[in-house]
């Protein structure tokens, strides 16, 4: 696609891209209208289980497109269905649970979509990786963004510093803080406790100022 993948235009191209403010946002609520799509109106319903800055693609206007299907799941429709499941899926954007079991249902599967969202979410917010390929430990950016935020660490410490310089003063810094709120909520260690993909489209649509 035009523009290469949104991991491309984040980490790889240099000299990197100006990604405003705008372009940004209009990217995350993209994605997320996408995978509430696959959620909630296809049938039977879509869990990708890849979702990585390497499977959105960038058209020409910058709209996202999710590519990669080879290890979505696909489900019925009855919450209550338990399914087998395998570990599938990228370190840095599989969902802590997966660890721990070998059975889901309709409800927590389509959570790791939200958890790799989530993480994608943080990307275009710090332009950082999900793990960082220099680091000598495992730390991903959930939890390096995580105990910044809990310790009240200024904003400029976690954002990346071109939007710093972009918004710094301006009322769309508070929208800023609202989308990185999101984020954090869909990478919750508890799959109940993030929204649905349905909720993060309404969160992001409600995090707009102007």
């Amino acid at each position: 696609m035009q523009n290469g993948s949104l991991h491309d235009v984040l980490h790889e191209i240099s000299p990197r891209p100006v990604l405003n403010w705008d372009v940004r946002y209009k990217i995350a609520l993209g994605i997320a209208h996408g995978i509430e799509y696959l959620h909630y109106d296809c049938s039977p319903t879509i869990v990708h289980r890849d979702i990585k800055p390497k499977n959105i693609l960038l058209d020409s206007d910058m709209e996202p497109h999710t590519s990669d299907f080879s290890i979505a799941k696909l489900i019925d429709h009855s919450s209550a269905s338990v399914h087998s499941i395998s570990v599938m899926g990228t370190v840095g954007y599989i969902p802590p649970e997966t660890a721990f079991t070998t059975t889901t249902t309709m409800a927590k599967i389509k959570k790791w979509d939200v958890y790799s969202f989530g993480v994608v979410l943080l990307e275009l917010i710090t332009r950082k990786q999900a793990l960082d390929p220099s680091s000598s430990d495992d730390t991903g950016i959930t939890k390096w963004v995580s105990s910044r935020w809990s310790s009240k660490e200024a904003m400029e410490d976690i954002v990346d510093p071109s939007l710093i310089d972009e918004l710094m003063f301006t009322a769309a810094m508070e929208e800023v803080k609202k989308v990185m709120s999101v984020a954090l909520q869909c990478t919750l260690k508890d799959p109940f406790e993030r929204p649905t993909m349905r909720g993060v489209v309404k969160l992001l649509e409600d995090a707009r100022t102007f």
